[in-house]
């Protein structure tokens, strides 16, 4: 029985992560009419980014951590995002598909 619900709880963790990947293609998809296949790599660095503030500059406190939590998404994460738009995606919208496919690559 142990050995069920560990691999329930990693299967839903595992659906979990898939579902917001799924979705947030999604949305860039429906927004944009661009395909991001970088979608990954912006999650990565704003991952990336996070880890860094706390590990790399020696954060310890909760404080810290939530501040470091704070400037990456209200404050990196839409700055890259509007960067991205204006200077990709807005020239991309009226690029053939080839174009598209190959700049988010």
């Amino acid at each position: 029985m142990g050995e069920f619900i560990q691999l329930l709880v990693s299967g839903a963790i595992a659906g979990s992560i898939y579902s917001l990947i799924a979705a947030g293609l999604t949305l860039s998809y429906t927004s944009t009419g661009i395909f991001n296949l970088a979608y990954g790599g912006i999650a990565y660095t704003s991952a990336m980014l996070y880890f860094q503030l706390i590990n790399a500059l020696g954060i310890e406190s909760l404080g810290m951590r939530l501040l470091s939590f704070f400037l990456v998404v209200v404050v990196f994460c839409p700055l890259l995002g509007q960067l991205l738009n204006v200077a990709v995606f807005r020239p991309l919208a009226r690029a053939n598909d080839a174009a598209k496919v190959m700049a988010t690559i």
